[in-house]
């Protein structure tokens, strides 16, 4: 598990993604989908080459670590991700991973599984391109608050104003709005 509660941390972290992201080549979709974590060996970096982060802001806290799924699990794999949050008021915290320099434009969506273990309604799912330009979108938007796994397919047509040609992180956002809560995820992919 990694836990991360200071700002002075999110610097570290920062200067690790900029460091990451210099000087990558494009790598572009070319088939019907692309992997971008199934989280099945347990370790970073991702499918693509990029490492994940975590942050919290103003006394907010964030675990990440993986999980063993159990035999009568829907996922296919072994291991999912299971992330844990804390936000109070003021405060907002994130998991996310960078993708180096990303070319999605014969992509129509990203796909996700997810098993809540908690609301989601205050989670928010970034993607954010290399020009800085971020959008949100609610992920209750397009997954239920049930918990049960789900597979969760979010337009890209969403995501209007990103220079889809150059995409490099996808972040989960946490909020006051859910103060607390987890969640499992799985199966990260650009779908056709």
């Amino acid at each position: 598990m990694i836990l991360i509660h200071k700002n002075k941390f999110i610097i570290f972290l920062s200067a690790i993604l900029l460091i990451t992201s210099i000087g990558c080549a494009n790598r572009q979709m070319t088939g019907e989908s692309l992997l971008l974590d199934d989280f099945n060996d347990a370790i970073d970096p991702n499918e693509l080459g990029g490492f994940s982060y975590i942050y919290a802001h103003k006394g907010a806290r964030i675990e990440a670590g993986y999980h063993l799924l159990e035999s009568d699990e829907s996922s296919l794999y072994n291991y999912c991700l299971e992330i844990s949050w804390q936000t109070p008021i003021a405060s907002d915290a994130g998991w996310g991973f960078n993708t180096r320099v990303l070319d999605v434009t014969i992509a129509n969506y990203l796909k996700l599984s997810l098993k809540p273990k908690s609301d989601i309604n205050g989670v928010q799912l970034a993607i954010k391109d290399m020009n800085g330009k971020e959008v949100k979108q609610p992920l209750s938007r397009y997954a239920k608050n049930d918990r049960d796994w789900q597979n969760v397919v979010i337009p890209l047509s969403d995501y209007k104003g990103l220079d889809f040609t150059r995409i490099k992180a996808i972040t989960l956002i946490f909020s006051p709005h859910t103060p607390e809560g987890s969640l499992l995820i799985d199966d990260i992919e650009f779908r056709k």
